[in-house]
């Protein structure tokens, strides 16, 4: 029962399935190729097929939708990695094609768990949550990833590795607008001592 109302859900038996093919190509002591070629059916989970209420760690309210079908992905990587001892750096570029993606749409409507009611507008996003719709679309994803490292090892109290990153990851929907929910740009530099 939920919000006073019982809900029927369907019997479903979905099977998943997934194959991978790599290959790697040493071109010099220490640099490496590697290619990858990819391909999965994923069958939706509960939380997106069932959901009908708060998610308080996402601070929305989520509706399932039990009308989904398995997602299908195939995608290929190409990577690139060198390691020359006090350099080292990993390029990695990525292209995926969706069929059936599964993704969250914003319904456009807020519920007040206060009142435990929808709303059309909300006047403090702190006191109401975003509807949260799951639906499926066609999809495609492209993107990168690139971490370096630069080790000192005569830092008096041990070793010192410097490795900045990048990555970006870019995707649209069938109908050109972007995929919701996806993180922007990342970058950043990890610092790491090791002693000795």
């Amino acid at each position: 029962t939920v919000f006073g109302s019982t809900v029927v859900q369907p019997h479903l038996t979905q099977v998943g399935e997934s194959f991978s093919f790599g290959a790697t190509l040493q071109l010099a002591k220490q640099e490496f190729l590697t290619a990858t070629v990819s391909r999965a059916k994923r069958s939706p989970d509960g939380q997106t097929l069932f959901a009908l209420g708060p998610h308080l760690a996402t601070r929305t309210f989520d509706i399932g939708n039990n009308r989904l079908r398995r997602e299908m992905v195939e995608g290929i990587d190409l990577g690139f990695s060198t390691d020359r001892g006090t350099f080292g750096a990993k390029v990695n570029v990525f292209r995926y094609r969706a069929d059936d993606f599964i993704y969250q749409r914003n319904a456009g409507l807020f519920y007040d768990p206060d009142v435990r009611q929808f709303r059309v507008v909300c006047v403090r996003l702190d006191e109401c949550l975003p509807v949260q719709r799951y639906e499926q679309d066609d999809a495609r994803f492209k993107g990168f990833e690139a971490q370096g490292v630069a080790r000192f090892p005569d830092v008096s109290i041990g070793l010192l590795e410097i490795k900045p990153f990048v990555d970006r990851l870019g995707a649209r929907l069938n109908d050109g607008t972007d995929v919701p929910r996806l993180p922007p740009w990342r970058y950043g530099i990890e610092l790491a001592l090791i002693g000795e």
